[in-house]
């Protein structure tokens, strides 16, 4: 891209954004980190033993940000993302289940997630191991939250977020 198309593409609004996607019919799919500040942030070594990264405001944060740019991307055109939560060496992690996906999940319950759903009929599904999670013994709980979750799913969707749990990295 030449620096003046990038200047025009990075002052457009996304309603000039999401026209440029759908005349130009792409990208229809596109994979977001929904859970990826805690990454980017441990990248910096003096961030690695900071226990704010864990806390319940931060992830709620982190989660309600998440879910403000899917609604973005809903906006301009994208009907379906793609967004790795917790892989399954996340949750082999010590004390991660089923606090630390509970956090995960919970946010997309909350009413600031919900409007974004409503908004853009947006349906939620899981994709990876979910036998693997049901086995383990801390889950019962975390079930409860996956079908409350697809419960509120619209009958007719017009975009869909599909969330990884218990996939394998490699």
């Amino acid at each position: 891209m030449q620096d003046n198309n990038k200047e025009y593409f990075f002052s457009c609004t996304h309603k000039e954004i999401a026209s440029l996607i759908k005349k130009e019919k792409r990208p229809r799919c596109v994979g977001m980190m929904f859970d990826g500040t805690r990454r980017i942030l441990k990248l910096n070594p003096k961030h690695h033993k900071d226990a704010w990264l864990y806390e319940e405001k931060h992830i709620r944060n982190m989660m309600r940000q998440a879910m403000k740019a899917a609604g973005m991307l809903c906006e301009m055109g994208v009907s379906t993302i793609i967004g790795p939560l917790a892989s399954k060496g996340n949750l082999m992690r010590e004390g991660f289940m089923p606090k630390g996906l509970e956090l995960l999940l919970k946010p997309l319950l909350d009413k600031h997630s919900q409007a974004i759903i409503k908004k853009h009929q947006i349906a939620i599904s899981f994709y990876g191991q979910l036998k693997y999670i049901q086995s383990l013994p801390q889950s019962k709980h975390i079930q409860e939250y996956l079908k409350a979750i697809t419960r509120q799913n619209p009958k007719k969707p017009q975009h869909r977020i599909a969330l990884g749990l218990g996939f394998c990295t490699r």
